[in-house]
């Protein structure tokens, strides 16, 4: 993703986290495999079917002031944080968690 920084100006790279702070199994896992093609057989697909539930560790408030516990919460990194997020997910596996801290980034 591409936005402007409000502060410079110049356009800046982004992600977008999408989590899902409680997920369970809703069905058993299927794949599925053409093989009709002259160049070879196609990569096996798996599907494993999920249903993301409300955490207590995502709690919002909304317009009214009350608590909402959302089956997932939606995160945006810019700039040096992007980097950073960049540089550590091909690092290693990591957990994103609500209070994970990236740099100290301004976030403009």
């Amino acid at each position: 993703m591409q936005r402007k920084n409000k502060t410079t100006g110049a356009l800046e790279q982004g992600y977008q986290i999408l989590v899902y702070p409680n997920v369970q199994a809703t069905g058993e896992i299927t794949s599925e495999s053409e093989t009709d093609s002259q160049d070879g057989a196609d990569a096996i697909e798996y599907v494993f079917p999920i249903q993301a539930t409300a955490s207590d560790f995502y709690a919002q408030t909304d317009a009214e002031g009350n608590s909402v516990y959302p089956p997932e919460a939606i995160y945006e990194v810019w700039g040096a944080d992007a980097t950073a997020f960049e540089a550590k997910l091909t690092a290693e596996l990591f957990i994103f968690e609500p209070d994970t801290v990236l740099t100290a980034g301004t976030g403009a």
